[in-house]
């Protein structure tokens, strides 16, 4: 179960139940109208922010959902499981594309701010970066010699940092 509080008063608005498993993600959509959940049930739900209805069950993931991200405008949700990662329409409910390339797990990802390219960080000790409009894998980094566990945009774009286990 997630629960949606109130910030002001510090109450319950609402109980989002329905994953079987447990719930590893959260994040609302960045116009606040949606909350996604990801959970070891292998589903990512979206839900009303306005009355916790569910609005949409995601299933094509066949392990852990670790990590959901939506785009900056919110056209679309990322959700990362084992070494792959879907992009859904969240208002339809739908499959946009796969990310196939990494080894082993995806730890981190994160979307640029104009939402048309994609990092991942994973434990194969690479960054990958991602076309978000058709799913093509644009380039992949291995410069870590162990997992990588945190990946961000610079604010235009043209840069990103990635941090390792490796201690870099």
């Amino acid at each position: 179960t997630a629960i949606v509080w109130d910030v002001p008063s510090g109450h319950v608005l609402w109980r989002l139940e329905g994953h079987t498993q447990d719930i590893m993600t959260v994040t609302f959509n960045p116009q606040g109208a949606n909350v996604a959940t990801g959970s070891t049930d292998c589903t990512v739900k979206i839900w009303s922010n306005v009355d916790g209805s569910l609005l949409h069950n995601l299933e094509g993931h066949i392990s852990d959902i670790m990590r959901i991200a939506f785009s900056p405008d919110g056209s679309r949700l990322a959700s990362c499981a084992d070494s792959g990662v879907i992009l859904w329409d969240p208002d339809l409910g739908t499959q946009i594309a796969t990310l196939q390339g990494h080894e082993s797990a995806i730890w981190c990802m994160a979307w640029s701010a104009q939402g048309d390219r994609l990092i991942t960080g994973a434990e194969d000790n690479s960054s990958r970066i991602w076309d978000a409009n058709n799913g093509d894998e644009l380039v992949t980094l291995q410069e870590h010699t162990n997992s990588v566990w945190a990946v961000a945009f610079s604010p235009d774009g043209t840069k990103f940092v990635s941090g390792s286990t490796d201690q870099t």
